[in-house]
């Protein structure tokens, strides 16, 4: 899967390759334009709308070594043996320079509490020593993610830290089509009008989407195979023969309970 594969969030994708490459592949740009570029990228939305899943095809498209750190699993450590791990990673990234370092479930971090937890400001503390100890010639981006950017220390976003913030939005109907036309290019699809499909959906995903294209098959599949047919190969005239229509994705609908 390429960033061209994921329907939807082109500008999104555009956007985090852009500092993904000026940081690491292009700083000179940056110091003949007289800019910094953040150590790090703030991906903030709701859950389901691809962040992580950009971030780890950018990865592999640029070849790049990536590192994951998931903020529930660092919530959930002594204060010795987080701020061990995190310098551990930190470390092994700048090792495999250039590399990207995913920080996931920050919204765990919790400073949208009240009042904040000592926890929450220990944990947070650990996660900015670990940043300011990036140099920009250690070639490492930082990528965190969040479903609530209200969760995250006001901190962790100044300029040097994770100073670039890209918004991932529920898709609208425009980008439901790019979605659903990426999603069914493999399908043998029969008179389904993909423009009245995405109007439907209003408030889908792109996982939710996948879901629907998956469960539309399943439904044309249960039209020419019954149940207790699958437990035998099931010829290949029966398979040629299976298309999924608008009626498929209209019982889809229904199945998945989006509409």
């Amino acid at each position: 899967m390429t960033l061209g594969d994921i329907g939807g969030l082109h500008d999104e994708a555009r956007r985090v390759r852009e500092v993904v490459e000026l940081s690491l592949r292009q700083p000179q740009v940056a110091k003949k334009l007289g800019v910094s570029i953040p150590k790090g990228i703030l991906l903030y939305g709701p859950q389901g709308t691809g962040k992580t899943l950009i971030a780890k095809i950018l990865a592999h498209e640029i070849g790049l070594d990536m590192f994951t750190i998931k903020w529930s699993h660092v919530m959930a450590m002594n204060d010795e043996v987080s701020m061990n791990m995190l310098m551990d990673i930190f470390t092994k990234a700048r090792e495999h320079a250039p590399s990207l370092l995913l920080i996931d479930d920050m919204e765990s971090m919790g400073y949208d509490q009240s009042p904040i937890t000592d926890l929450v400001r220990k944990k947070s503390a650990q996660l900015i020593y670990a940043l300011d100890s990036l140099n920009d010639d250690d070639r490492v981006v930082v990528i965190g993610i969040t479903d609530k950017i209200g969760t995250i220390d006001p901190n962790l976003k100044k300029h040097r830290r994770l100073g670039a913030r890209i918004e991932f939005r529920v898709p609208d109907e425009a980008g439901r089509k790019s979605i659903l036309e990426i999603q069914t290019r493999g399908m043998p699809l029969e008179n389904v009008n993909l423009d009245y499909v995405a109007k439907v959906s209003v408030g889908f995903m792109g996982t939710d989407i996948a879901a629907l294209c998956r469960e539309a098959t399943l439904c044309a599949l249960r039209r020419h195979v019954p149940e207790s047919g699958l437990a035998h190969e099931i010829p290949e005239a029966t398979l040629s023969g299976i298309h999924v229509s608008e009626p498929d994705f209209q019982a889809a609908l229904r199945i998945i309970g989006k509409k």
